[in-house]
């Protein structure tokens, strides 16, 4: 290794060290929970569906779409389970990037803010700002089914590590205040707060960008990697944090999490494509990112997935807000998968003969 490579890699590993120790300094005591129960969030400790509404000014929310967008006004309703409504005020505000494009989806992806003192003794007790995941065209079910099975991604991923994001199906009746549109009933789901996530499984967020896989935890790396290649995803980036969060734990431990799987296989929406980068013609085919291992250091994480086999299957044959069809589908995608995993030749060629050979093109 040349001179000033050794360097600029001394550098790196002193930096690195020196942001863990700082980082936990200025947040010892409430901020990091090293028991992963410790902070409960009602919200997320259920799978049932919520049922609620949201009430706003209809063209003021999804005409926002620009780069400096406001926040709404709007009322956030659900239903206890002994029937009463629970009514709390709550603001919105368009985001994302491609969803939120109009060319692209004619109802946004929303963030929904809240005041801690109206959530107090409510289901989103402790909730400040959450994601919702919409459905993106209000008259086409393809995109239903889009939102469904991407909300399936995540619960996939639930089952293999809690490193991973809580989310929570709803069926949301969206109400005009002017009543201008039409009232609008439609699936979407929450994703958990990234810094919920981290305080749960005792860590901090990172938000620089440049860590190598190398660099990330190799066990939940692999993990992660393994089933971004299960799903037929690839769009993300561990290096450039694109669709995936980095939490720090101390060691220092860096974990990877990801998010937003729509240009997967699993989810199959017709926009997307694959980066000209990569070698394959269409999201439907498989490619494993890396990181480059051994075959006996990715054997075990295979071997998991084979263990979670029944369990991934079950959760897929019981979701009843999927069509048969559709869930017949995604089973018959992952079933490829499997018989890959039932032939070693094939686990050679895929998972250390590909990532050789592809290492270099590699985001």
């Amino acid at each position: 290794m040349k001179k000033h490579n050794i360097i600029l890699l001394l550098f790196f590993i002193v930096y690195i060290v020196s942001f863990q120790k700082e980082s936990y300094a200025g947040i010892q005591g409430a901020s990091i929970h090293a028991d992963t129960d410790s902070v409960e969030y009602p919200l997320f400790n259920s799978h049932d569906i919520l049922e609620l509404s949201l009430t706003f000014t209809w063209k003021e929310l999804v005409f926002d779409v620009g780069d400096n967008r406001s926040s709404h006004n709007a009322l956030l309703t659900y239903f206890e389970t002994n029937g009463d409504s629970v009514s709390i005020p709550v603001k919105l505000q368009t985001r994302g990037h491609f969803r939120r494009s109009r060319d692209n989806c004619d109802f946004p992806p929303i963030r929904i803010m809240f005041s801690e003192e109206t959530v107090t003794n409510t289901l989103f007790s402790g909730q400040d700002k959450l994601k919702l995941v919409t459905h993106c065209v209000d008259n086409r079910k393809i995109f239903t089914k889009y939102l469904l099975k991407e909300y399936l991604a995540y619960r996939i991923y639930n089952l293999f590590c809690v490193e991973s994001y809580k989310v929570r199906l709803a069926r949301i009746t969206y109400n005009d205040s002017e009543g201008k549109n039409k009232q609008l009933t439609r699936f979407a789901f929450f994703i958990e707060k990234t810094g919920h996530l981290a305080s749960r499984i005792g860590g901090i967020e990172l938000e620089f960008s440049g860590i190598a896989k190398e660099a990330t935890d190799t066990e939940l790396t692999l993990l992660l990697s393994v089933f971004q290649y299960f799903i037929g995803n690839t769009d993300w980036s561990i290096p450039g944090l694109h669709n995936i969060k980095l939490i720090s734990l101390p060691g220092p431990k860096y974990v990877p999490v990801p998010y937003d799987f729509d240009f997967s296989g699993l989810v199959g929406t017709h926009y997307a494509i694959p980066d000209p980068k990569i070698p394959i013609e269409s999201i439907f085919q498989r490619i494993y990112r890396g990181p480059c291992e051994e075959l006996d250091t990715i054997l075990p994480v295979l071997e998991l997935f084979k263990n979670k086999k029944s369990e991934i299957y079950s959760l897929i044959s019981d979701f009843e807000y999927l069509e048969q069809k559709e869930r017949a589908k995604i089973l018959r995608y992952f079933d490829k998968f499997y018989k890959t995993l039932n032939n070693d030749n094939k686990i050679k060629r895929e998972f250390i003969l590909m990532c050789k050979e592809t290492q270099y093109i590699r985001k």
